[in-house]
């Protein structure tokens, strides 16, 4: 039987080789993910499934759809370039981008890092156009037109096809996002 400070060394034997490989993982690039980025000078317009699965808690409808608003969550700095290392995106601007959440915490969605991928600000299908889903999704679960796991799942599966399906067009709505923001803002409305 192992003595204490036997125990206390294979302990930290297991953490430092479990925080080295964390560090020193590969990232796993999916075919295509570098034309795709090529094509739009930006990173894949949906996530790479096998990087970016999507994740959710044990969250219920009620917890969901307990707040007026969800708060938006950003990963710390450390897990934002976690994210774009495991892209293959050491190298692009983040401030074109936003490591965002494939499936929001308004629907149940966690920080894990199987649930974050570096999303657009710049083709036609970007950050803002998604977050107009995630507001369409979590109002639909809210008002009891959708259940929670076919939103997580519609999200999960491929956020474009949902815009497509639950607003019923084939193009983003122009500018959506701000009208909304703008019309949060305003004491008139």
């Amino acid at each position: 039987m192992l003595r204490a400070p036997a125990w206390t060394y294979v302990a930290s034997v297991l953490v430092f080789g479990a925080v080295w490989l964390a560090l020193n993982r590969q990232p796993i690039q999916s075919p295509g993910a570098n034309e795709l980025a090529g094509a739009y000078g930006a990173g894949p317009l949906v996530p790479d499934a096998r990087l970016t699965p999507g994740a959710v808690g044990a969250a219920t409808v009620s917890q969901v759809c307990a707040a007026d608003e969800p708060a938006e969550r950003r990963p710390p700095p450390f897990v934002q370039q976690a994210v774009f290392h495991e892209y293959g995106m050491d190298g692009a601007l983040t401030q074109e981008y936003e490591v965002d959440h494939l499936i929001t915490p308004a629907l149940g969605g966690t920080d894990d890092i199987r649930n974050l991928w570096p999303e657009s600000y710049r083709p036609e299908w970007n950050a803002h156009v998604k977050d107009d889903l995630e507001d369409r999704l979590h109002d639909l679960v809210c008002q009891g037109k959708l259940d929670l796991p076919t939103a997580q799942r519609d999200m999960a599966t491929n956020w474009i096809s949902a815009y497509k399906k639950y607003f019923h067009t084939d193009k983003p709505l122009l500018h959506n996002s701000s009208v909304i923001a703008d019309r949060k803002k305003s004491p008139n409305s």
